[in-house]
Protein backbone atom coordinates (compact mmCIF):
# COMPACT_ATOMS: atom_id res chain seq x y z
CA UNK A 1 0.00 0.00 0.00
CA UNK A 2 2.99 2.19 0.26
CA UNK A 3 4.44 4.50 3.36
CA UNK A 4 1.78 6.60 4.93
CA UNK A 5 1.62 10.53 3.85
CA UNK A 6 2.79 12.70 6.47
CA UNK A 7 2.08 16.33 7.20
CA UNK A 8 4.95 18.36 9.35
CA UNK A 9 3.32 21.22 9.94
CA UNK A 10 6.09 24.28 12.03
CA UNK A 11 5.17 27.58 13.35
CA UNK A 12 7.00 30.47 12.66
CA UNK A 13 7.80 33.79 14.15
CA UNK A 14 10.85 35.75 13.09
CA UNK A 15 12.79 32.93 12.39
CA UNK A 16 15.24 33.92 10.18
CA UNK A 17 17.87 31.44 9.77
CA UNK A 18 17.49 29.37 12.54
CA UNK A 19 13.58 28.54 10.50
CA UNK A 20 15.98 28.03 6.96
CA UNK A 21 18.24 25.36 9.02
CA UNK A 22 15.66 23.54 10.00
CA UNK A 23 14.18 23.29 6.73
CA UNK A 24 16.73 22.43 5.27
CA UNK A 25 17.55 19.60 6.94
CA UNK A 26 13.73 18.31 6.34
CA UNK A 27 14.07 18.98 2.65
CA UNK A 28 17.36 17.00 2.85
CA UNK A 29 16.08 13.92 4.93
CA UNK A 30 13.04 13.89 2.58
CA UNK A 31 10.89 10.81 2.04
CA UNK A 32 7.82 10.48 -0.37
CA UNK A 33 4.42 11.41 0.15
CA UNK A 34 5.76 14.26 3.21
CA UNK A 35 4.27 17.80 2.51
CA UNK A 36 5.71 20.54 4.34
CA UNK A 37 3.99 23.56 6.40
CA UNK A 38 4.81 26.71 7.80
CA UNK A 39 2.32 28.97 9.70
CA UNK A 40 3.33 32.07 10.04
CA UNK A 41 2.37 34.14 12.92
CA UNK A 42 2.51 37.52 11.60
CA UNK A 43 6.17 37.61 11.10
CA UNK A 44 7.68 41.01 11.03
CA UNK A 45 11.09 40.05 9.83
CA UNK A 46 10.19 39.36 5.88
CA UNK A 47 10.75 35.46 6.56
CA UNK A 48 7.75 34.46 5.00
CA UNK A 49 9.07 36.76 1.66
CA UNK A 50 11.87 34.83 1.51
CA UNK A 51 10.22 31.08 2.25
CA UNK A 52 8.16 31.27 -0.70
CA UNK A 53 11.27 32.41 -2.80
CA UNK A 54 14.13 29.55 -1.40
CA UNK A 55 10.92 26.82 -0.65
CA UNK A 56 8.38 26.55 -3.49
CA UNK A 57 7.46 23.40 -2.53
CA UNK A 58 6.95 24.25 1.20
CA UNK A 59 3.33 25.22 1.73
CA UNK A 60 3.06 28.63 3.26
CA UNK A 61 0.02 29.60 5.53
CA UNK A 62 -0.17 33.46 6.94
CA UNK A 63 -1.71 34.85 9.78
CA UNK A 64 -2.31 38.56 10.23
CA UNK A 65 -2.91 38.10 13.69
CA UNK A 66 -0.77 36.66 16.05
CA UNK A 67 -2.28 33.22 16.93
CA UNK A 68 0.04 31.48 19.82
CA UNK A 69 1.74 28.58 19.05
CA UNK A 70 -1.66 26.32 19.66
CA UNK A 71 -3.64 28.59 17.12
CA UNK A 72 -1.17 28.08 14.73
CA UNK A 73 -1.26 24.60 14.81
CA UNK A 74 -4.74 24.31 14.39
CA UNK A 75 -4.26 26.27 11.53
CA UNK A 76 -1.98 24.20 9.80
CA UNK A 77 -3.96 21.12 10.65
CA UNK A 78 -6.98 22.38 9.12
CA UNK A 79 -4.97 22.24 5.89
CA UNK A 80 -2.83 18.96 6.24
CA UNK A 81 -3.37 15.89 4.17
CA UNK A 82 -1.52 13.56 5.52
CA UNK A 83 -2.45 10.18 8.04
CA UNK A 84 -0.07 11.40 10.26
CA UNK A 85 1.46 14.60 11.80
CA UNK A 86 4.38 15.77 12.95
CA UNK A 87 5.08 19.00 14.68
CA UNK A 88 8.13 20.59 14.63
CA UNK A 89 9.66 23.76 16.47
CA UNK A 90 11.54 26.13 13.81
CA UNK A 91 14.99 25.56 16.08
CA UNK A 92 14.98 21.67 15.24
CA UNK A 93 17.23 20.03 13.12
CA UNK A 94 16.40 16.92 12.22
CA UNK A 95 18.59 13.84 11.25
CA UNK A 96 19.26 10.79 8.67
CA UNK A 97 16.56 8.16 9.01
CA UNK A 98 14.20 10.79 11.76
CA UNK A 99 11.09 10.17 10.64
CA UNK A 100 10.66 6.19 9.59
CA UNK A 101 10.77 4.80 13.17
CA UNK A 102 7.92 7.54 14.12
CA UNK A 103 5.56 7.02 12.31
CA UNK A 104 6.51 2.69 11.85
CA UNK A 105 6.03 2.83 15.59
CA UNK A 106 2.08 4.44 15.33
CA UNK A 107 1.31 2.35 12.72
CA UNK A 108 2.37 -0.94 14.79
CA UNK A 109 0.77 0.02 17.83
CA UNK A 110 -2.53 1.86 17.61
CA UNK A 111 -2.72 2.16 21.55
CA UNK A 112 0.03 4.51 21.08
CA UNK A 113 -0.90 8.24 20.56
CA UNK A 114 2.29 9.80 19.97
CA UNK A 115 5.85 9.11 19.40
CA UNK A 116 8.21 11.63 20.51
CA UNK A 117 12.35 11.59 19.35
CA UNK A 118 15.29 11.34 21.21
CA UNK A 119 16.42 15.20 21.24
CA UNK A 120 19.81 16.00 21.44
CA UNK A 121 21.44 19.53 22.69
CA UNK A 122 22.31 21.46 18.83
CA UNK A 123 25.30 22.78 20.50
CA UNK A 124 26.33 19.29 22.70
CA UNK A 125 24.81 16.08 20.64
CA UNK A 126 26.91 13.96 22.82
CA UNK A 127 23.85 14.89 25.81
CA UNK A 128 20.14 14.86 25.61
CA UNK A 129 17.74 17.38 25.66
CA UNK A 130 14.71 15.38 26.05
CA UNK A 131 13.64 11.35 25.46
CA UNK A 132 9.94 13.03 26.28
CA UNK A 133 9.02 14.83 29.62
CA UNK A 134 8.16 13.72 32.99
CA UNK A 135 4.61 15.56 33.62
CA UNK A 136 4.54 15.94 37.10
CA UNK A 137 0.97 14.76 39.26
CA UNK A 138 0.92 18.80 40.05
CA UNK A 139 1.28 19.95 36.37
CA UNK A 140 4.72 20.17 36.40
CA UNK A 141 7.02 19.56 32.83
CA UNK A 142 10.16 18.18 33.33
CA UNK A 143 12.37 17.28 30.66
CA UNK A 144 13.06 13.49 30.72
CA UNK A 145 16.76 12.65 30.72
CA UNK A 146 18.03 16.32 30.41
CA UNK A 147 21.95 16.24 30.09
CA UNK A 148 22.35 12.50 30.17
CA UNK A 149 24.98 11.41 28.11
CA UNK A 150 23.91 9.79 24.41
CA UNK A 151 24.91 6.79 25.32
CA UNK A 152 22.55 6.71 28.39
CA UNK A 153 19.39 6.83 25.81
CA UNK A 154 17.19 4.20 26.67
CA UNK A 155 17.38 1.55 23.99
CA UNK A 156 13.69 0.50 22.38
CA UNK A 157 10.51 2.65 22.66
CA UNK A 158 9.57 3.49 26.36
CA UNK A 159 6.09 4.64 27.23
CA UNK A 160 6.46 7.89 28.99
CA UNK A 161 4.39 10.42 30.89
CA UNK A 162 4.66 13.54 28.48
CA UNK A 163 5.61 14.52 25.41
CA UNK A 164 8.38 17.18 24.15
CA UNK A 165 6.55 19.89 22.53
CA UNK A 166 9.32 20.23 20.24
CA UNK A 167 9.28 17.86 18.02
CA UNK A 168 6.24 14.55 17.63
CA UNK A 169 4.69 12.59 15.41
CA UNK A 170 0.96 11.87 15.95
CA UNK A 171 -1.97 10.02 13.69
CA UNK A 172 -4.07 13.09 12.01
CA UNK A 173 -7.40 11.35 12.75
CA UNK A 174 -6.59 10.87 16.30
CA UNK A 175 -5.18 14.40 17.11
CA UNK A 176 -8.56 15.66 15.22
CA UNK A 177 -10.48 12.67 17.84
CA UNK A 178 -8.85 14.62 20.88
CA UNK A 179 -9.76 18.10 20.02
CA UNK A 180 -6.40 19.51 18.54
CA UNK A 181 -4.39 21.83 20.86
CA UNK A 182 -6.08 23.50 23.40
CA UNK A 183 -6.72 26.87 21.85
CA UNK A 184 -6.60 28.46 25.29
CA UNK A 185 -2.62 28.19 25.47
CA UNK A 186 -1.00 30.95 23.84
CA UNK A 187 2.54 29.87 24.67
CA UNK A 188 4.01 27.50 26.78
CA UNK A 189 2.63 24.57 28.61
CA UNK A 190 0.83 22.73 25.87
CA UNK A 191 2.44 19.81 25.93
CA UNK A 192 1.68 18.99 29.14
CA UNK A 193 -1.74 19.56 28.82
CA UNK A 194 -2.48 17.48 25.64
CA UNK A 195 0.29 14.63 27.48
CA UNK A 196 -2.68 14.84 29.65
CA UNK A 197 -5.49 14.63 27.95
CA UNK A 198 -4.07 12.10 25.38
CA UNK A 199 -4.03 9.92 28.82
CA UNK A 200 -6.82 10.44 29.76
CA UNK A 201 -8.16 8.81 26.50
CA UNK A 202 -6.56 6.08 27.36
CA UNK A 203 -3.55 6.40 24.71
CA UNK A 204 -0.12 6.63 24.97
CA UNK A 205 2.80 8.45 24.30
CA UNK A 206 6.28 7.04 23.53
CA UNK A 207 9.65 7.92 23.32
CA UNK A 208 11.59 6.57 20.20
CA UNK A 209 15.42 6.60 20.64
CA UNK A 210 15.92 5.36 17.20
CA UNK A 211 14.57 8.77 15.72
CA UNK A 212 17.07 11.68 16.61
CA UNK A 213 16.68 15.25 16.41
CA UNK A 214 18.79 18.24 17.02
CA UNK A 215 17.15 21.34 19.28
CA UNK A 216 18.70 24.86 20.32
CA UNK A 217 17.82 24.76 23.56
CA UNK A 218 19.10 25.78 27.01
CA UNK A 219 17.39 25.74 30.71
CA UNK A 220 16.56 29.18 31.43
CA UNK A 221 13.53 31.16 33.19
CA UNK A 222 12.17 34.72 32.62
CA UNK A 223 9.37 36.55 34.93
CA UNK A 224 7.13 36.53 31.80
CA UNK A 225 7.62 32.53 30.57
CA UNK A 226 6.64 31.65 34.34
CA UNK A 227 3.67 33.45 34.02
CA UNK A 228 2.66 31.53 31.18
CA UNK A 229 4.05 28.18 32.92
CA UNK A 230 1.70 28.79 36.16
CA UNK A 231 -0.96 30.34 34.46
CA UNK A 232 -0.68 27.05 32.19
CA UNK A 233 -0.21 24.85 34.81
CA UNK A 234 -3.32 25.50 36.99
CA UNK A 235 -5.28 25.19 33.87
CA UNK A 236 -4.05 22.13 32.69
CA UNK A 237 -4.63 20.49 36.47
CA UNK A 238 -8.00 21.98 36.72
CA UNK A 239 -8.84 19.84 33.59
CA UNK A 240 -7.71 16.82 34.83
CA UNK A 241 -9.00 14.61 38.02
CA UNK A 242 -12.57 14.58 39.49
CA UNK A 243 -13.35 16.42 42.31
CA UNK A 244 -12.14 13.59 45.21
CA UNK A 245 -9.08 13.30 43.48
CA UNK A 246 -7.79 17.20 44.29
CA UNK A 247 -8.41 16.48 48.24
CA UNK A 248 -6.40 13.28 48.17
CA UNK A 249 -3.50 14.98 46.20
CA UNK A 250 -3.84 18.39 48.21
CA UNK A 251 -0.69 18.15 49.80
CA UNK A 252 1.16 17.77 46.92
CA UNK A 253 -0.12 21.05 45.38
CA UNK A 254 0.60 22.41 48.65
CA UNK A 255 4.22 21.09 48.33
CA UNK A 256 4.48 22.46 44.88
CA UNK A 257 3.09 25.76 45.39
CA UNK A 258 5.65 26.33 48.09
CA UNK A 259 8.31 25.64 46.37
CA UNK A 260 7.02 27.72 43.14
CA UNK A 261 6.89 30.35 46.11
CA UNK A 262 10.44 29.72 47.15
CA UNK A 263 11.66 30.03 43.41
CA UNK A 264 10.45 33.19 42.83
CA UNK A 265 11.55 34.74 46.43
CA UNK A 266 14.93 33.77 45.42
CA UNK A 267 14.68 35.27 41.91
CA UNK A 268 13.02 38.11 42.76
CA UNK A 269 10.12 41.09 42.53
CA UNK A 270 9.41 40.63 38.64
CA UNK A 271 9.18 36.86 39.56
CA UNK A 272 6.86 37.13 42.55
CA UNK A 273 4.68 39.59 40.37
CA UNK A 274 4.67 36.97 37.24
CA UNK A 275 3.48 34.21 39.88
CA UNK A 276 0.95 36.54 41.49
CA UNK A 277 -0.55 37.95 38.10
CA UNK A 278 -0.76 33.97 37.10
CA UNK A 279 -3.00 33.39 40.13
CA UNK A 280 -5.30 36.46 39.80
CA UNK A 281 -5.36 35.46 35.77
CA UNK A 282 -6.71 31.53 36.88
CA UNK A 283 -9.43 33.77 39.49
CA UNK A 284 -10.77 36.16 36.94
CA UNK A 285 -11.30 33.37 33.72
CA UNK A 286 -13.53 30.62 35.16
CA UNK A 287 -14.88 30.50 32.01
CA UNK A 288 -11.61 29.70 30.52
CA UNK A 289 -10.96 27.16 32.96
CA UNK A 290 -14.72 25.91 32.39
CA UNK A 291 -14.07 25.52 28.67
CA UNK A 292 -10.66 23.71 29.37
CA UNK A 293 -11.92 20.94 31.82
CA UNK A 294 -14.55 20.38 29.73
CA UNK A 295 -12.36 19.49 26.69
CA UNK A 296 -10.09 17.56 28.80
CA UNK A 297 -12.98 15.44 30.24
CA UNK A 298 -14.70 15.01 27.31
CA UNK A 299 -12.87 11.75 25.88
CA UNK A 300 -12.06 10.58 29.40
CA UNK A 301 -11.51 6.62 29.12
CA UNK A 302 -9.60 5.93 32.32
CA UNK A 303 -9.84 6.55 35.72
CA UNK A 304 -7.80 9.20 37.91
CA UNK A 305 -6.10 5.95 39.42
CA UNK A 306 -4.86 4.77 35.76
CA UNK A 307 -3.87 8.56 35.19
CA UNK A 308 -2.00 8.76 38.52
CA UNK A 309 -0.03 5.65 37.41
CA UNK A 310 1.46 6.89 34.02
CA UNK A 311 2.36 10.24 35.53
CA UNK A 312 5.30 11.59 37.73
CA UNK A 313 5.26 11.48 41.67
CA UNK A 314 8.93 12.62 42.08
CA UNK A 315 10.44 16.23 41.06
CA UNK A 316 13.64 16.53 38.88
CA UNK A 317 15.27 18.05 41.14
CA UNK A 318 18.23 18.75 39.12
CA UNK A 319 16.01 21.09 37.02
CA UNK A 320 15.13 22.91 39.98
CA UNK A 321 18.58 23.54 41.14
CA UNK A 322 19.80 24.96 37.70
CA UNK A 323 16.82 27.28 37.36
CA UNK A 324 17.36 28.77 40.73
CA UNK A 325 21.47 29.07 40.50
CA UNK A 326 20.32 30.96 36.97
CA UNK A 327 21.99 34.44 37.03
CA UNK A 328 20.83 37.77 35.38
CA UNK A 329 17.94 38.31 33.00
CA UNK A 330 17.29 36.28 30.22
CA UNK A 331 16.74 38.19 26.50
CA UNK A 332 14.77 35.00 25.09
CA UNK A 333 15.40 35.46 21.03
CA UNK A 334 12.46 34.07 18.71
CA UNK A 335 13.42 30.71 18.54
CA UNK A 336 10.59 28.54 19.71
CA UNK A 337 7.77 30.91 18.10
CA UNK A 338 7.92 33.20 21.46
CA UNK A 339 5.51 35.71 21.58
CA UNK A 340 4.75 39.04 24.14
CA UNK A 341 2.07 39.04 26.44
CA UNK A 342 1.11 42.19 24.97
CA UNK A 343 0.93 40.81 21.44
CA UNK A 344 -1.75 37.68 22.81
CA UNK A 345 -3.43 40.72 24.65
CA UNK A 346 -3.83 42.37 21.44
CA UNK A 347 -5.39 39.48 19.28
CA UNK A 348 -7.42 37.72 22.54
Amino acid sequence: MGEPSVSIIIVNYNGGNCLEECLDALLEHARPGMEIFVVDNASTDQSTQSLRKKYPTVKVIVSVVNLGYSRAINLGTDHASGDFLVLLNMDMIVQQGWLTPLVDFLEENPTAAIATPCILLYEDPDKINSLGQNVHITGLGFNRRLNYPRQEADKQPVRVSGVQGGAFAVRTSMFKELGGMNGDYFLYHEDVELSIRVSLAGYGIYAIPESVVLHRYALHMTPDKLHWLERHRWLTIFGAYKAETYFLLAPFFLLTEVLMLGYCLIRGRAYLLAKYNAVRWMLSNPEILSRSRRKSQSRRAVSDRELLSHLRWQYDWDQFVVLARQKGNWLREALSGVFSRRAYDRTA
